[in-house]
């Protein structure tokens, strides 16, 4: 996995619909990037926001911005921000800790749980809710 945390430089209030905007039609507009696995906007509590972009690789994350669609997004961009945001990309080193997915799904397809829940808590069922 490949992971690039993007820092917006603030954001004026009459502009923050118009960004959000941005971001909404943005997702939608590399939906069908290849390799893109999420795409999220967080707003930290001094009103400043991160983008977290979640790829397969380096090389599908470089080929989403280098594509037409990329290209798009980041001139419309442009009209919304007065200084252009700072990115910083990051490559998986080890297997990350997700309740999400299939945690609970044994090979044979059943809903029964398997195991113990990834947090290890006996007194916690994890992402299988007990099942």
């Amino acid at each position: 996995m490949y992971v690039a945390i993007i820092e917006f430089p603030s954001i004026p209030a009459p502009r923050d619909a118009d960004f959000r905007a941005w971001f909404d039609w943005s997702n939608q507009t590399l939906a069908d990037a290849e390799g893109l696995r999420d795409r999220q906007l967080l707003r930290g509590d001094d009103g400043c926001y991160l983008r977290v972009v979640e790829h397969d690789t380096a090389i599908t994350f470089a080929a989403m911005h280098a594509s037409p669609a990329g290209t798009k997004v980041r001139e419309r961009l442009q009209t919304v921000l007065s200084d252009a945001p700072h990115a910083r990309t990051y490559g998986l080193v080890s297997q990350p800790f997700s309740r999400r997915g299939d945690c609970c799904t044994p090979e044979d397809g059943s809903t029964t749980a398997v195991g113990r829940d990834r947090a290890g808590d006996s007194g916690h069922h994890g992402c299988c809710g007990g099942t």
